[in-house]
């Protein structure tokens, strides 16, 4: 996971020089915005490993101890649990990105996202349950980045939504 999010923007600098003579000019504005996507990105990993680090690892311990289960963590797990956390935010901050561009080339319309807002609150608590460990803590520690990036995607769409009116 290291090697792919601190690796890829020597990807992306040597793969933009090479397509973009290539490109038309509304094209090449949509590529010079990627840099920011995954400073974007980067944050995201930050806060993944910080958040995992501060709260989540010494909250588990916690909750083990109450469980009488092992509170022992290897460097190993350790290490895969910080990576796993900064791929998972790594990708839950690209989301307003995300939403932005699916409502910019009307893949998906903002009335739609803004009616469906349980529904994605929902799906939201599902990802986040599937993607935390056991306790609930955690579950919303995930949860609320997540839907908070989704209430940004939807904030960003509607500067959109305005210069396409």
């Amino acid at each position: 996971y290291f090697t792919i999010i601190f690796g890829s923007p020597l990807a992306f600098i040597l793969g933009y020089f090479h397509i973009k003579d290539a490109l038309y000019k509304k094209e090449l504005k949509i590529v010079r915005r990627l840099p920011f996507l995954y400073i974007l990105g980067i944050i995201g990993a930050f806060w993944g490993v910080i958040l995992g680090l501060y709260v989540m690892l010494p909250f588990m311990i916690k909750y083990n101890e109450i469980l009488g289960l092992d509170a022992t963590i290897t460097l190993s797990n350790l290490i895969k649990t910080l990576l796993f956390n900064s791929l998972m935010f790594f990708i839950i901050f690209l989301i307003p990105a995300l939403i932005k561009n699916l409502v910019r080339f009307s893949i998906v319309k903002l009335e739609t996202l803004k009616s469906k807002r349980k529904v994605i609150f929902f799906i939201c608590l599902v990802i986040s349950g599937i993607m935390s460990p056991v306790e609930l803590f955690s579950m919303f520690i995930i949860l609320i980045p997540l839907y908070m990036c989704f209430e940004l995607g939807i904030l960003f769409s509607n500067s959109v939504e305005i210069r396409q009116n």
